[in-house]
């Protein structure tokens, strides 16, 4: 259909280019194909995609830079898939290459995990080589959109993923300015990111993906192209980055266009506030699904909240996004055992809130033992004579739920936590990182509530704290 399109302008007397750079990963898999019928990639040339889109040729430019990353093997059989799974160390990242919204993306954390994933990864992407990454545990992600005129790049923001390493991007919260990083640490984030853009010879928009532990970054990905996480970035901080980013792509310079105030060097809003991007997702369209997040992309849309304080930016984006939050009530808490001990801190703050404190066995268990008076709730079909978990959910008893898991086990009956969650409309936060950002939206509707920012006026600047 493409070529189609475009072999009206041969005919033409003009020479005709084509932009690959604002379809996400579809135009980038098209590009060989344009390049062989004839016709010019605009911006980031050919050779340039497969250098960030080869695992092995982006390693090795890693390499050459001294920017770490994280341990990789490229495989295209199941034995060497196994062999590298055992030489990497589980848990791991198997992806398949050249796919559209981490389709076929699983953690493993044994081979029965990694036969599955190879299995669904060959059948999304066959042609391609498989990428197995020795997966971050504790990371924290970054976002880093910039543009590049081959010579010259420019950071037009840094964003925090509020979920944990190992969710799609696509599907995690994300915060400019990072809240929880020092600036020390995002003003390296971004040099490390005008490093990468610049040896590969980006010309144009690109995105890279960061991950954080302690001190030390870890580069994930590096996209030549426009990430999904632009529109929101230009309405943040009300620069054109679209038209910026094309006219690098046409081969002007950074300098003769690009106007910024000064705090943009620090790679900090211009407006001073914090700006909120939470993605929406089509759980209750379907039934039976289970909305745990992972690797691959769920969500269907996302919105935005803006605010001078980021537990303000965080309930609006949560209210934009149709969720419910409760400002009184009882929150149901129900964590496996790595999470119990950071649960204890978020279970914490809900209780100085004024809130109840429920939880199953296990769980009420430890926050009882840790000084927490914490309910305990049996487990479905385990409490003939008194109140389940489902029973405590249907009469909505429990007003939001904190509920992560390490697999997509269900309960005895065949109706999980978090498929009750979505039955009966009660907000449902199924990673710690999105429980501390409603405990933080939570507070501040209880103690200053939320009013309307002008979107002009954030991006200026030009607005007070409420």
């Amino acid at each position: 259909i493409l070529k189609r399109e475009l072999d009206p302008l041969k005919n033409s007397q003009q020479e005709a280019f084509v932009l690959v750079q604002t379809g996400g990963q579809t135009p980038l898999k098209l590009a060989a194909a344009i390049e062989k019928w004839g016709y010019k990639i605009l911006g980031t040339t050919k050779a340039a995609i497969d250098l960030c889109e080869d695992r092995s040729l982006f390693a090795n430019l890693l390499k050459n830079l001294e920017i770490p990353y994280p341990e990789f093997a490229e495989t295209t059989t199941l034995e060497e898939t196994f062999t590298a799974a055992r030489s990497l160390g589980f848990p791991i990242l198997v992806r398949p290459s050249y796919v559209l919204g981490g389709r076929g993306m699983k953690i493993c954390g044994s081979e029965k995990d990694i036969m599955s994933a190879f299995a669904e990864a060959k059948e999304v992407s066959e042609e391609y080589p498989l990428y197995l990454d020795k997966f971050l545990v504790g990371a924290v992600e970054f976002d880093v959109d910039g543009i590049c005129d081959g010579k010259n790049a420019w950071i037009a923001g840094i964003m925090e993923h509020v979920e944990e390493a190992g969710i799609h991007s696509g599907d995690s919260s994300c915060v400019i300015p990072p809240f929880r990083a020092t600036p020390g640490m995002v003003e390296r984030m971004g040099e490390v990111a005008k490093k990468i853009a610049v040896a590969s010879e980006a010309r144009g928009l690109f995105n890279i993906q960061m991950a954080v532990i302690g001190d030390n970054i870890y580069i994930l990905e590096a996209n030549p192209r426009a990430s999904r996480t632009v529109p929101f970035l230009a309405k943040a901080t009300g620069y054109p980055l679209i038209e910026w980013g094309m006219r690098a792509a046409l081969g002007e310079k950074i300098d003769d266009f690009v106007r910024v105030s000064p705090q943009s060097k620090k790679y900090l809003l211009p407006s001073g506030g914090y700006a909120v991007k939470v993605p929406v997702f089509p759980f209750s369209k379907f039934k039976n699904v289970d909305p745990l997040l992972g690797p691959e992309m769920r969500s269907t849309g996302e919105v935005m909240g803006i605010d001078a304080r980021a537990g303000g930016a965080f309930a609006k984006a949560f209210l934009a996004a149709g969720i419910d939050l409760p400002v009184k009530g009882a929150v149901l808490f129900s964590v496996q055992d790595p999470d119990k001990a950071r649960a204890l801190n978020i279970a914490r703050v809900f209780q100085l809130l004024g809130f109840q404190i429920l939880g199953t066995p296990g769980t009420a268990d430890f926050l009882k033992r840790a000084g927490i008076p914490t309910t305990s709730v049996a487990k479905i079909g385990q409490a003939p004579l008194g109140e389940d978990l489902l029973s405590v959910l249907k009469d909505h008893k429990a007003n939001l739920i904190v509920n992560t898991t390490g697999t997509l086990g269900s309960f005895r009956d065949g109706v999980t936590i978090r498929q009750a969650a979505l039955r009966y409309r009660i907000p449902l936060m199924s990673t710690l990182s999105g429980a501390e950002m409603a405990s933080m939206a939570i507070q501040t509707l209880i103690h200053t509530g939320i009013r309307p920012v002008c979107l002009q006026d954030f991006c200026s600047g030009h607005f007070a704290e409420s």
